[in-house]
């Protein structure tokens, strides 16, 4: 025993006297030269150091200065400056522990260096700064790296088990560059974690905190983007990128959104200033998937060429539908206002008010509206308020405009069952003048209600210059025939429109004294067909053509006109037109229409359900040339009795 403890005595003694010659031999000039020699000797890697610098009152700490090393078949890796912070227990777990480990001052311009690094080395905490870094797909420049606790540089993720924090002066990667970045976080196998993440691109700055839950979920607690611009090229990059990020084998939930003061500029849509903040968006979801919020605001959007002002909207999002809060913008220099539910199938509108719209009828815009509509089976509005708006469609079949229109409704059902109608609610209309195809009238006025599908029009009147039309009529829209009936009471009603149905190659202006009823079936085109009744009794007056019988003969012929008399009004002369139906026969009673020198006979019978058995002809004379035609025959007969008559 007396042996054991005088050589454990002498072993201690010993080790006191090599550390203590160690640490004198490092504060000498020889410092340098020996410590070179044991490096090369006791290591795989080729190094040389410039100069150490150690402090025997602080023997835990050493800083060596120009430190090169040299690799295989690569240029020489070279360290400005290492400082070590050697552990007070200087060996555990049969490691030489570190506490601290400082590299600063280093290039990588070929990518990670294969240095060989000892498993009986542990460092604590692990800080790289100044560092450029380049390989073929990322580049880094001025970066620093501060890893601390469990440092394992065997990780194919990160060389470590608890807190990092990385940062750039740039970081470029995939064409795109990364300013001023700054990364903090914490990692371990189950869970990453990280406190914060901002950089600059492309002049804006973005901030994120974010969690990666057993290498699947990735859930970003928020996300804040400012001054984000956003052209055609950017955007298509972006695509790509996103797409490629969707293909990876995670699951993407953001809690928190938030795009500050940022532009975008795309092909067919341009947004100004635009903010937006949306909770709980789910990426491997679609937009009615989601169960989150969302509000933006903007300046200004310009979509496919039509200019939405100070737009501004709060939504919800659940169960396939948005519930809108609040939706406000100025469109056709006019305002909407909207609360209430959409989905791709139902509109379900709490309120929807428009002030002073004056909308020219874009057909893209009208196209893309009746698309959307065309796949709603629900419409409901429980409140509608539309004041002092004009509605022009120019480019229409039938042209129409609408001026200083009033609407207000209530409990509105306008599309039920994929079926358009008033199915339910008082309905309002006026305006201070509306036409259609160039028939005008001032102040119409039009009133409806509905309860459970029984649509009656209490009263419709269109006022003319020399008369009016007062029309009411219901039908029921929940009997699976859908019966209805019309009447019609009218004095001084335009008839040049009426003209057309019977002959829309005449120019005929005047009056006339109407009566209508009509009653059928609507459930679709065949029941009308076979159910319709009625009859419509016109007394046409003050009848007059643009056109003398030989101008209208040319017209009737598809033949230029020739102007043989000045610009006129030539007068005709009418009888009573008399059109009744039966079961979907319509009756044309004998027509006799004249004027100085023409005649235009009509009579018989044009059949809805069978339309090749209609008989309905149509006979023009003029002086001694006549026309004779029928209802859907193309051809016409020709007759020509001048001859005839000159040789009498």
């Amino acid at each position: 025993m007396k042996f054991a403890g005088k050589l454990l005595l002498t072993l201690i003694i010993l080790l006191m006297l090599i550390i203590s010659s160690v640490a004198i031999l490092l504060q000498t000039k020889y410092a340098e030269p020996v410590v070179n020699q044991l490096l090369n000797k006791y290591t795989d890697n080729t190094v040389h150091i410039g100069n150490i610098d150690y402090d025997i009152q602080s023997p835990l700490y050493l800083r060596i200065v120009d430190i090169n090393i040299k690799q295989p078949q690569t240029e020489a890796l070279h360290i400005d400056r290492l400082e070590l912070w050697l552990s007070p227990a200087l060996l555990q777990d049969s490691k030489l522990q570190f506490n601290n480990v400082l590299v600063d001052g280093i290039s990588l311009q070929n990518g990670q260096p294969a240095l060989i690094l000892y498993p009986w080395i542990q460092i604590n905490q692990l800080s790289v700064h100044n560092l450029d870094y380049a390989d073929n797909e990322l580049v880094l420049r001025d970066a620093s790296i501060q890893l601390k606790r469990g440092i394992n540089f065997s990780s194919p993720f990160l060389p470590i088990n608890g807190k990092f924090q990385f940062s750039a002066k740039q970081l470029y990667w995939q064409g795109e560059a990364l300013n001023n970045l700054l990364i903090n976080g914490n990692y371990t196998p189950k869970l990453t974690t990280f406190y914060g993440l901002s950089f600059e691109w492309q002049q804006s700055e973005v901030t994120a905190q974010a969690e990666l839950i057993d290498n699947k979920v990735w859930k970003v607690s928020n996300l804040t983007i400012s001054n984000l611009n956003v052209e055609s090229d950017t955007y298509q990059q972006a695509k790509q990128y996103l797409a490629h990020i969707l293909e990876q084998d995670y699951q993407y939930q953001l809690e928190r959104i938030d795009l500050l003061n940022s532009n975008f500029e795309l092909p067919g849509l341009s947004v100004n200033q635009l903010n937006l903040s949306a909770t709980n968006i789910d990426l491997n979801r679609s937009f009615w998937q989601q169960k989150s919020t969302l509000t933006f605001s903007a300046d200004s959007i310009l979509f496919e060429q039509q200019l939405i002002e100070n737009p501004i909207v709060q939504l919800s999002i659940h169960d396939n539908k948005a519930s809108i809060e609040n939706l406000s913008l100025s469109l056709f220099n006019g305002s909407v206002q909207l609360a209430g539910d959409i989905s791709p199938t139902e509109v379900d509108l709490k309120s929807l008010n428009i002030n002073h719209f004056k909308w020219i009828v874009d057909n893209n815009f009208k196209q893309m509206l009746i698309e959307y509509v065309s796949h709603l089976s629900q419409l409901n509005i429980d409140q509608l308020s539309i004041k002092n708006s004009q509605i022009i469609d120019a480019n229409n079949p039938h042209p129409f405009q609408l001026t200083t229109l009033e609407m207000s409704g209530r409990d509105l059902v306008l599309r039920n069952n994929d079926q358009w109608g008033l199915w339910n609610g008082d309905v309002s209309t006026s305006a201070s003048s509306a036409s259609i195809d160039y028939l005008i009238t001032e102040h119409p006025l039009i009133k409806m209600n509905s309860i459970d599908g029984e649509w009656i029009i209490e009263r419709a009147v269109f006022p003319f210059a020399a008369g009016l039309l007062d029309i009411t009529g219901n039908i029921n829209l929940h009997s699976d025939s859908q019966p209805w009936s019309l009447s019609a009471i009218g004095d001084g009603v335009p008839i040049h429109f009426l003209s057309q149905w019977i002959d829309p190659e005449l120019s005929i202006t005047g009056d006339a004294e109407l009566n209508l009823s009509a009653n059928g079936l609507l459930a679709n085109r065949t029941a009308f067909n076979y159910s319709l009744e009625g009859r419509l009794m016109l007394i046409p007056r003050n009848l007059f053509s643009s056109m003398d019988g030989q101008q209208l003969w040319q017209r009737q012929l598809k033949l230029n006109i020739k102007n043989t008399k000045d610009a006129g009004l030539f007068p005709l002369n009418s009888s009573a037109i008399e059109i009744s139906a039966d079961r979907g026969r319509v009756i044309v009673s004998p027509v006799d229409i004249s004027g100085e020198d023409f005649t235009l006979y009509v009579e018989g019978v044009y059949d809805l359900v069978s339309p090749q058995r209609s008989s309905l002809s149509y006979q023009f004379s003029q002086d001694c040339h006549q026309i004779n035609r029928a209802v859907n025959v193309k051809e016409m007969e020709l007759i020509n009795s001048c001859h005839t008559q000159g040789e009498q």
